[in-house]
């Protein structure tokens, strides 16, 4: 069984401040204790993008640096044909629940990540999610949401 931990636009965001920034160290100390223990660490490109297009519009170039950093130390994640099917069912189950994570006319990069999530690895595969809004994305059902720090290696 593997595990893969994709990160969200959170925890990413937060791994490319400078050193000594409140709570970087600690997720920084966790991601390595993750990958020391076999964690696949995903970046997925939509959330590469997220985080991206705020550092472009900025601009804060060492952060920039930083998440070039983190593309060649963990796996991007590009968003299959599959995981944009299940996104999509994703999006329109969570409105017809009456419980969406963003506007009717926005893309949603929650159902996307969710939609990531449900296509990688193989049955039996243990997959979660890092984030700091958790509530969102637990609305996805057999996403496996969790805050950052308390994903255990």
């Amino acid at each position: 069984m593997a595990r893969f931990v994709l990160l969200d636009s959170g925890p990413l965001g937060l791994a490319v401040c400078r050193r000594g920034t409140k709570n970087v160290d600690g997720l920084r100390g966790r991601l390595a204790e993750l990958e020391m223990a076999g964690v696949s660490i995903l970046i997925p490109a939509v959330i590469d993008y997220e985080v991206r297009r705020e550092l472009v519009r900025v601009p804060a170039m060492s952060k920039l640096k930083n998440l070039a950093d983190m593309r060649q130390r963990f796996l991007v994640l590009a968003v299959s044909e599959a995981a944009w099917f299940r996104a999509a069912e994703f999006w329109a189950m969570s409105r017809r629940m009456g419980l969406p994570t963003g506007s009717d006319a926005a893309l949603d990069a929650d159902a996307i990540l969710a939609g990531c999530a449900a296509t990688v690895g193989r049955p039996g595969d243990e997959v979660i999610i890092a984030s700091s809004n958790v509530r969102h994305l637990s609305r996805f059902p057999g996403i496996d949401a969790r805050e950052w720090m308390s994903i255990m290696p």
